[in-house]
C-alpha cells in the first residue's frame, strides 16, 4: 500500500509517468523480497525492487547528515512502528480483539496446526512471524534481534497518542484517496500444492511410507548440503522426484564405499578366460 501511495503522489506533484518512478523496498529479510517478485493477492507489485538492509547499512551510515536537508516524510504512529517486533499487531489491534501472537517458524507451524485441527476455536485472529522476535530479527537485519526489539518498543512507546490520531486521520484520508481496497488484497490467495505429495490420497500414502523408509536412513543432521533445509525435506524432493538420495553427501559416500568394495571384489575375480588358460 506504501508503494501505492507513493508511486501516485510522486507521480501527481512532480508530473512524472509512473514508468519512470522507482519505489524500492528495504528489506528485512529474503520473503519480503519474494513478495516484491511473486506478490500475494495482487495482480502487480508497486515495488521495482528491494535492497537488504545489510547490504546499504554500511554505506548509509558513513554517509549519515551529508547532503543537506531532507523534506521529512514521517507520519507514522507508534502503534505503527511496533508492526515490527513480535506482539506489534495486537498492540494495533486493542483488548477487543481474541489474538494469538507467535514468532518462530517451528512455533508458526505448531499454531497454524493446532488451528487447522480446530484447537483454537476462541481466537479470532493470529499473528504470525517467521523470524523469532519479528522482523527486526529478519537474517537481512544487522543489529542483534533482541536488542533491536527493545530500542523499536522504546521507539514506538515514544510516540505520542496525537501522533496516532494524526495516523489514523492519515489512514482515513487514504481509504477515501484510493478506496476501501487501499490496504487490502485485491485478489483470493490460492493454496500452493508444493508439500502435497501426491494429488491422489492413495498415491500420497504409499509415498509417505517411501518417505519415512529414507527419512529413517538419512544422518538427520539437517546440515543442508543437499540444498534442502532439513533431512525431511530432503526426503520428500525424493519421492516427488525432485532430487536424488545421493544429493545428500553421507549417502553419496555410503554409495562410492560400496562401489569401491564391489570393484574390488571384481579385481580379485579371476576371469573366466584366465581360469581357461590355467586348465591348459
Amino acid at each position: 500500500a506504501a508503494a501505492r501511495i507513493a508511486r501516485a503522489r510522486v507521480g501527481a506533484e512532480l508530473g512524472i509517468a509512473d514508468d519512470r518512478i522507482g519505489v524500492f523496498f528495504i528489506s528485512p529479510c529474503a520473503a519480503k523480497v519474494t513478495a516484491v517478485i511473486s506478490p500475494l493477492g495482487s495482480e502487480k507489485s508497486y515495488v521495482n525492487g528491494a535492497l537488504a538492509v545489510s547490504d546499504i547499512y554500511g554505506q548509509l551510515m558513513a554517509n549519515l547528515g551529508c547532503g543537506g536537508s531532507a523534506r521529512p516524510i514521517f507520519r507514522g504512529s507508534g502503534l505503527g512502528f511496533g508492526w515490527a517486533v513480535d506482539d506489534g499487531e495486537l498492540r494495533a489491534l486493542g483488548d477487543n480483539v481474541k489474538a494469538l501472537a507467535v514468532d518462530g517458524i517451528h512455533n508458526v507451524i505448531g499454531v497454524l496446526e493446532e488451528a487447522d485441527s480446530g484447537r483454537l476455536q476462541r481466537v479470532d485472529y493470529i499473528e504470525a512471524l517467521a523470524c523469532q522476535t519479528g522482523c527486526v530479527g529478519g537474517p537481512a537485519n544487522v543489529e542483534n534481534p533482541f536488542v533491536a526489539r527493545v530500542r523499536m518498543q522504546n521507539v514506538s512507546a515514544g510516540i505520542n497518542s496525537e501522533a496516532l490520531r494524526d495516523a489514523r486521520s492519515v489512514a482515513l484520508d487514504i481509504i477515501e484517496e484510493f478506496g476501501e481496497d487501499a490496504f487490502g488484497m485485491h485478489e483470493l490467495i490460492q493454496p500452493l500444492a508444493g508439500m502435497e505429495l501426491a494429488e491422489c490420497l492413495e498415491s500420497a500414502i504409499a509415498r509417505m511410507g517411501e518417505l519415512e523408509k529414507i527419512v529413517a536412513e538419512l544422518p538427520g543432521l539437517d546440515c543442508g548440503a543437499c540444498g534442502s533445509p532439513t533431512c525431511r525435506t530432503h526426503a520428500e524432493d525424493v519421492v516427488c522426484g525432485q532430487a536424488s538420495e545421493t544429493d545428500c553427501v553421507f549417502k553419496l559416500r555410503e554409495r562410492m564405499q560400496r562401489m569401491a568394495e564391489d570393484l574390488l571384489r571384481l579385481a580379485r575375480m579371476d576371469l573366466p578366460s584366465m581360469a581357461r588358460r590355467d586348465d591348459k
